[in-house]
């Protein structure tokens, strides 16, 4: 199975969701079917449906990165697609839309549509989701956020389990 990971708000209520493979021999596009949710991190995962290739996944880094390490913010700003831009990490300890989902700030420039798209650190790995930009002009204010690793990994697990991730609360 090829799987995508992305935002929640990214497939919330659409009705009709493609995917495209960077490819120069193959302009196709293929179906997604979304096998799991987990809003309160505002992760989503699909499943890719009838594709023939056979994409290398990319990998979780291990750790949480370091304040200043070098990362890349990958997606699709603007319009503009198979965009990639550098920033460092500002802070590894934020809180993106509840205080249980823990956030990576970056300056790496994050708009409107690097939302999904993964933050790398210099080994090519995933430290993050990118998230959402904090801006009171909804513009790149040199604050983005990005969903971390650790928190995507568990929440990976369990939605390919069980399509949906259950986080104990007491009270």
């Amino acid at each position: 199975l090829q799987y995508i990971l992305t935002n929640f708000h990214c497939i919330y209520n659409q009705k009709y969701i493609r995917v495209f493979f960077w490819d120069e021999e193959d302009w196709s596009e293929y179906k997604v079917k979304v096998v799991g949710r987990d809003p309160l991190a505002d992760l989503a995962l699909l499943e890719v449906i009838g594709s023939p290739k056979i994409v290398p996944p990319l990998r979780f880094a291990e750790e949480i990165p370091e304040i200043g390490e070098d990362v890349f913010a990958m997606g699709h700003p603007m319009g503009m697609v198979w965009t990639v831009t550098k920033g460092i990490i500002s802070s590894k300890d934020r809180h993106a839309r509840h205080s249980f989902i823990k956030a990576l700030q970056t300056d790496a420039a994050i708009n409107v549509g690097n939302s999904g798209g993964p933050l790398l650190n210099m080994k090519g790995e995933i430290v993050g989701i990118n998230a959402l930009i904090v801006s009171k002009v909804k513009e790149n204010a040199g604050i983005g956020l990005a969903i971390r690793s650790d928190i995507v990994r568990s929440s990976f697990k369990s939605m390919v389990y069980s399509g949906e991730v259950h986080r104990p609360a007491i009270g």
